[in-house]
C-alpha cells in the first residue's frame, strides 16, 4: 500500500485500483500553497458530496514535476463507486517504485532520477507523485512514488 512509509531504500510496490480527482495547480506553487489548495479542494468536495458514500482518504497526494515541484492536487476516494462523483475517474492498479524522504524539500529531481534509473527494462513510467500525512509537521515523512506499466 502507498499509505505506509517504505523505509530508507527504493522499494517496488503494488498500487491498487483507485478513484481520483486531479486538480492542476499553478506553476511554481510552493508546498505551503499546494497544501492549502488541497484543503480547499477537500472542503469543496465534502460540501458537494454530503450525504453520499464518497469519502476521501486522509493521506495527501500531489503529482510532481520532474524536478519535484507540485503540479496537481490529487483527491482519492476510500472506495471505488460504480458511478464516480463528477470530476473523479477510476484508475487501474499498477506497479510503482517508491522511496521515503524526510520533508517535502527533499523531493527533487535527483530523487526522481534515482527512481527512473531503477525502472524495469522496457517499462513506461507515469507521472511521479508524493504521499504524506496531511496533519504532519514540516519534516514529515514523505513517500515519493513513480508508477509504471510493464512492457507489453
Amino acid at each position: 500500500s502507498t499509505t505506509r512509509p517504505v523505509g530508507s531504500g527504493i522499494r517496488t510496490l503494488e498500487i491498487p485500483d483507485t478513484c481520483v480527482l486531479r486538480a492542476p495547480i499553478a506553476a511554481e506553487t510552493t508546498w505551503e500553497s499546494a497544501l492549502r489548495a488541497l484543503e480547499e479542494l477537500r472542503t469543496k468536495h465534502r460540501k458537494r458530496t454530503a450525504g453520499t458514500e464518497s469519502q476521501l482518504e486522509e493521506i495527501a497526494t500531489f503529482e510532481v514535476s520532474g524536478d519535484g515541484k507540485p503540479v496537481s492536487v490529487i483527491l482519492r476516494l476510500l472506495t471505488i463507486p460504480d458511478k464516480p462523483p463528477d470530476g473523479f475517474v477510476k484508475e487501474p492498479g499498477r506497479r510503482g517504485l517508491a522511496v521515503a524522504v524526510e520533508g517535502l524539500e527533499r523531493v527533487d529531481g535527483n530523487r526522481i532520477a534515482d527512481l527512473r534509473r531503477e525502472l524495469p527494462k522496457g517499462s513506461i513510467s507515469g507521472r511521479p507523485y508524493v504521499r504524506l500525512d496531511r496533519k504532519g509537521e514540516a519534516n514529515r515523512r514523505v513517500v515519493l512514488v513513480l508508477p509504471f506499466d510493464s512492457a507489453r
